[in-house]
């Protein structure tokens, strides 16, 4: 999926293009960006709990990791929603590239 939406050669680019641009972009930046990052975060955590051996410290560390990026995502996702919503309602096309 191209990230700038094609305008039509007649009349150029115009109000559903940039709505377009802009469904695209924060598509692009919360599935091909932030899932790849809570994912490495996970996996951050993980490693942490794993490698604790018993020390409460990393534990806690890892909890808190493995917390703030479950709140981070459905954050993320609650907003992309919301915001999916406005666009579609706006006249946008609702083709999301994941």
């Amino acid at each position: 999926m191209a990230i700038v939406p094609a305008c039509p050669t007649s009349t150029g680019c115009q109000w559903p293009q940039l709505i377009q641009l802009i469904n695209n972009i924060i598509s692009f930046l919360l599935f091909n960006v932030s899932v790849p990052l809570a994912t490495i975060s996970f996996i951050w955590a993980g490693f942490l709990y794993m490698s604790s051996a018993g020390d409460t410290g990393k534990i806690a560390a890892a909890h808190e990791i493995f917390r703030k990026v479950i709140i981070g995502m459905v954050i993320a996702f609650a907003a992309w929603l919301l915001v999916h919503f406005i666009v579609t309602t706006l006249g946008a096309t609702t083709s999301v590239g994941i």
